[in-house]
């Protein structure tokens, strides 16, 4: 993971949380071990059913949130799991998670293509979509107008890619 993206999860975590104990040697290898009661936090909050990584879906209750939380979630998604390039390209080996996440990406009016396997030297790698680039100015827009109110709340060390996209 991206150190920028990794400190800008962090001080979104210790906004909300305040400051906790994490293993520092662990973060300056690109990891950040949170502590449990953070997740078991979410869980409860959110009534999410489950966070192993291929069983989690994002439930009913929170894809009928209000837009600006839909697309906060959907950036942090593109952060940790996303490439942006000639378009934005979302990926993951949980195909459920997947679909809830371009069905959000659809509710914020982005123009979004259908999900496909992509293949790695003959195999199965990955579930893949893509957010056009004619969604690229909008995007950019919904973000600016998000991270003049939280200011988290942007693309982290891919957001320069997307500002040269748009020029």
């Amino acid at each position: 993971m991206n150190k920028d993206g990794l400190t800008n999860f962090l001080k979104k975590l210790q906004n909300i949380f305040g400051n906790f104990d994490y293993p520092k040697k662990e973060f300056n290898n690109g990891r950040l071990n949170i502590p449990k009661i953070i997740t078991e936090f979410y869980k409860y909050y959110f009534k999410l059913p489950n966070t192993n990584t291929f069983e989690s879906y994002v439930p009913e209750n929170i894809k009928s949130f209000k837009k600006e939380f839909l697309f906060a979630g959907l950036i942090s998604f593109i952060v940790d799991d996303g490439h942006v390039g000639e378009v934005i390209t979302i990926y993951g080996k949980n195909k459920r998670l997947l679909e809830d996440i371009r069905e959000i990406a659809i509710k914020c009016s982005y123009l979004c293509h259908p999900i496909r396997k992509k293949y790695a030297y003959g195999k199965f790698d990955v579930y893949r979509f893509t957010i056009s680039s004619k969604s690229y100015n909008k995007f950019y827009e919904d973000m600016v107008k998000l991270s003049s109110l939280f200011s988290t709340c942007h693309l982290a060390q891919k957001t320069e890619k997307l500002i040269q996209r748009i020029r």
